[in-house]
């Protein structure tokens, strides 16, 4: 107890230290001197994960990962891999693509609808049977999944089915709709399993190298309350480090062990975020593939020992209500290559990278289509990154009064390049507005299409689904596509509720059918939700008139 009492009171003077003039009664220590994989920060995370279920997307910002843009690199990789691998598979079993922390589902559901789509295109992939498993540690995000409308096709089919899998834990995992269990044991296939923006969520521990010397770093959290009644959380809590000496073979594991080891003799002076959360995470993987594991990774992180040069403290930033942590995609490499593995990594770019680690394979397979997209992917300089920064391009962008050909042709290329994305529509919507009297027949056409494409990709989780819901339905009329007018504005009252957009467009495409008191009725509700609108005062006048005249042609 005094041991305790005088590294608190260590602990106390080096904060105050940092923060001259703090009151000491306004101190409060947290935890001392912990490893850092064993802080509170981990505990906290999973808390506020396990509460806010699907809400925390709320606050997150997930569309740089979960767009339709990189859903569709995924796909291509998942294809090139079954076409390089279709010797050894078993067509009498299925080929699981486990995706971890599922969480909002909207990633999901730009990957199975690429999947469809890609792999329907190679006879020799026709037999394989893919099942996607959308995995989360919180039984209420599983939950939530099993009301997703857009996902009501995936599980009739019988592609997609769920299960509740905590990754650094469980080494199997049931699932939820088939009844199977996945475990070691279970099955030949490969696993391909899929950590889309989540290992920066898992424990770390943080070392110092230091001329062949491995120090580990110890954490502090505290606070500086006014009471001690408040609750800690993300934004309220600071931590203070401390190192020390510890020797080379500290896990006790040779492989976690051999990765340090190979720190200390290629960093003369470095910083190591060690992803342990993350490699506890593989072996369990690993296990439940048979060693035949294929892992997608996209996250923000290091993939370079140039990026660990020099000391550093260990890095805490309260982000978004919660906190995250950059990913050594260094050391998952390593990882791989030293058991004899392969490591395929996109450019480095600290906002967002993408990787993909195969297990010791089967030595008859070369994977040279998957080596082929790979590195075109390389040369594009981190195309998984570039996805996401098409809607800031725009935002950036002015395009009115302009030539409307080169308009067009832009907006259509940015919705192109962007793999028919709801964000980066309604971007452009404004313009293509603008030009729309100018557009020719062909351009017409090729609008037409757009619109279908993009509709196809919406889902409720969708950036600004409810900015391209409303230009959808507008260009949908304007072209004369009146049906589908009226089915997108009936979709979103059934879905979200009474929207006064909607309203007037089902009103509008009731009054051209001729059914008036319907379209009345529409556009009284669309008034009610937006008394300003002129367009819809416009309509019920309009409409009002030909009510008249029907019911005088009726008395007559």
């Amino acid at each position: 107890m005094a041991a305790n009492s005088i590294v608190v009171s260590d602990e106390i003077a080096r904060i105050r230290n940092k923060n001259p003039g703090l009151d000491v009664n306004r101190i409060e220590i947290l935890e001392t001197r912990k490893r850092f994989s064993e802080c509170m920060i981990w505990g906290m995370l999973e808390d506020f994960y396990q509460h806010a279920g699907p809400a925390a997307w709320d606050a997150i910002p997930y569309y740089p990962t979960s767009n339709p843009g990189i859903a569709e690199i995924y796909a291509s990789c998942i294809t090139a891999y079954l076409i390089d691998s279709i010797p050894s598979i078993d067509k009498s079993r299925p080929v699981y693509i486990l995706e971890l922390a599922a969480g909002h589902s909207l990633f999901a559901f730009y990957v199975m609808k690429e999947l469809v789509r890609k792999v329907g295109s190679f006879a020799c992939l026709q037999d394989v049977q893919l099942r996607y498993i959308m995995t989360d540690f919180t039984e209420n995000n599983v939950e939530s999944w099993e009301h997703c409308q857009e996902l009501r096709p995936f599980l009739e089919s019988g592609m997609l089915d769920f299960a509740v899998f905590k990754p650094e834990e469980d080494t199997a995992l049931r699932l939820r709709r088939s009844g199977c269990t996945l475990a070691a044991g279970s099955g030949t296939n490969p696993v391909i399993a899929i950590a889309n923006y989540f290992f920066d969520s898992l424990r770390q521990d943080f070392f110092h190298v230091d001329n062949g010397q491995l120090r580990e770093a110890l954490v502090t959290f505290y606070r500086k309350i006014a009471t001690k009644s408040d609750v800690p959380s993300f934004d309220n809590i600071e931590k203070i480090d401390s190192y020390i000496d510890v020797e080379k073979d500290y896990y006790g594991e040779t492989h976690l062990d051999g990765l340090l080891n190979d720190y200390i003799r290629t960093i003369d002076k470095g910083s190591i975020p060690f992803p342990l959360g993350a490699l506890r995470c593989i072996e369990n993987l690993e296990s439940i593939s048979n060693g035949n594991l294929v892992l997608m990774v996209t996250d923000k992180g290091y993939c370079t020992n140039d990026s660990l040069m020099g000391l550093c403290e260990v890095p805490y930033v309260p982000l978004h209500g919660c906190t995250s942590f950059m990913v050594n995609f260094d050391a998952l490499s390593r990882y791989f290559e030293n058991k004899g593995g392969d490591a395929l990594v996109s450019f480095e770019s600290y906002e967002l990278n993408t990787a993909i680690y195969l297990s010791p394979r089967h030595p008859g397979l070369k994977l040279e289509h998957l080596r082929c997209y790979v590195n075109d992917l390389l040369d594009r300089r981190g195309a998984s990154g570039a996805y996401c920064s098409v809607p800031g391009l725009l935002k950036t962008m002015d395009l009115t009064g302009g030539d409307p050909n080169l308009t067009f042709r832009q907006c259509v290329a940015a919705i192109q390049i962007s793999n028919y994305d709801p964000m980066t529509f309604s971007l452009c919507g404004k313009w293509l507005s603008s030009i729309f009297s100018a557009l020719s027949v062909h351009q017409q056409r090729q609008l037409k299409l757009i619109l279908r494409k993009v509709e196809e990709n919406m889902h409720p989780r969708a950036p600004c689904r409810k900015e391209a819901s409303d230009w959808l339905r507008s260009f949908y009329f304007a072209l004369g596509m009146d049906d589908e007018c009226l089915s997108n504005a009936k979709e979103t009252v059934v879905r979200y509720g009474e929207d006064g957009h909607a309203f007037y467009y089902m009103g509008i495409c009731f009054e051209c059918r001729g059914e008036y008191e319907v379209a009345m009725e529409c556009i009284r509700k669309a008034a009610a939700l937006d008394e300003n609108c002129e367009l819809t005062k416009a309509a019920m006048g309009r409409v009002e008139k030909r009510l008249i005249g029907d019911r005088l042609g009726e008395g007559s």
